[in-house]
């Protein structure tokens, strides 16, 4: 008998928001480099954390966007373009039903509840957006948007899960993820 792997929405947000990974379930980036990044505004700076003497402790989301931070840098993207695509996509989503997550969050909850792609689109003059896969097909298609760099976040996705799938709440959303029913 199979067992039930299905996940709401609200269930995903819950267990993506929840700060438990630390830098060292993190291979692809340094404490030096987490430390300048949020001194130049590439992440958004825990104030209430560095006053405490704790640990860097990350959600998922955040683990995701450091991801993207690596790769953007990869790509030559500079510091200052990563700053601006980062203030762009934290803003509170006013789409979304949940005013509480950032655009950000919101579209990686989007992407691992309905099991699909999403990408990151960072413009010449830095600004950044994330498209369904759907709305970045059509948008290329019809010439509607320049841009300086995509991203498939899809498969960013898949590997920060398969990364931390030693939690077990992202094992449920990984099993649900990666699930083909």
């Amino acid at each position: 008998m199979k067992e039930d792997t299905s996940l709401s929405k609200e269930q995903i947000i819950q267990a993506c928001v929840e700060k438990r990974f630390k830098t060292l379930h993190l291979p692809f980036v340094t404490n030096r480099q987490l430390h300048h990044w949020k001194a130049t505004g590439l992440l958004n700076e825990h104030r209430e954390l560095a006053s405490s003497g704790k640990k860097n402790e990350f959600d998922f989301f955040e683990v995701v966007w450091i991801r993207c931070i690596v790769l953007m840098r990869s790509f030559g993207i500079d510091n200052l373009l990563i700053a601006k695509v980062n203030k762009d996509i934290t803003g509170k989503d006013q789409d979304s039903k949940d005013t509480l997550l950032s655009i950000f969050q919101n579209k990686i909850a989007e992407a691992l509840f309905r099991k699909q792609g999403s990408f990151l689109l960072v413009s010449e003059q830095g600004d950044g957006r994330l498209l369904s896969k759907e709305m970045y097909s059509k948008a290329i298609k019809d010439s509607l948007i320049r841009h300086h760099l995509s991203l498939d976040i899809a498969p960013l996705i898949k590997e920060i899960l398969l990364l931390l799938d030693f939690d077990i709440h992202i094992q449920r959303i990984t099993n649900y993820y990666l699930d083909k029913e």
